[in-house]
């Protein structure tokens, strides 16, 4: 960012996108129990995806609706984009329009664009 204030406003919304992650991660891959498992990935799906989502939304509307951050691509849009595109179900991305647009704005960026092209397939 240009000054500390859209330091600290990339990192809000970093630590929200990790925050989630982690709980995306506990409910679909370490949880062994698989009733707990379950209930997690309820829980990720129908409370935690969406209110961080919702948050962003909001976040990128008051920040003039383009970027997350300082009017211009940071780091924070490119792990949003990079997050929202391996969800298996888009639907909550679609809910919140845009955090749907900025994610297409970020895809459409040719080294970006190039690169999801052309990665090696991993499995997570």
């Amino acid at each position: 960012g240009k000054n500390a204030l859209e330091n600290a406003q990339m990192d809000e919304i970093v630590d929200a996108i990790s925050d989630v992650t982690e709980k995306q991660y506990n409910a679909f891959l370490f949880e062994k129990d698989e009733t707990r498992a379950a209930t997690l990935k309820q829980e990720f799906a129908d409370k935690h995806l969406p209110t961080m989502l919702g948050n962003v939304e909001k976040r990128l509307t008051a920040r003039g609706g383009d970027y997350l951050v300082g009017g211009a691509l940071s780091w924070a849009d490119i792990l949003l984009y990079y997050f929202c595109a391996e969800l298996p179900d888009q639907a909550p991305v679609a809910a919140n329009p845009k955090v749907k647009a900025l994610c297409d704005k970020v895809a459409a960026l040719p080294n970006i664009k190039k690169w999801v092209e052309s990665r090696p397939v991993t499995k997570v």
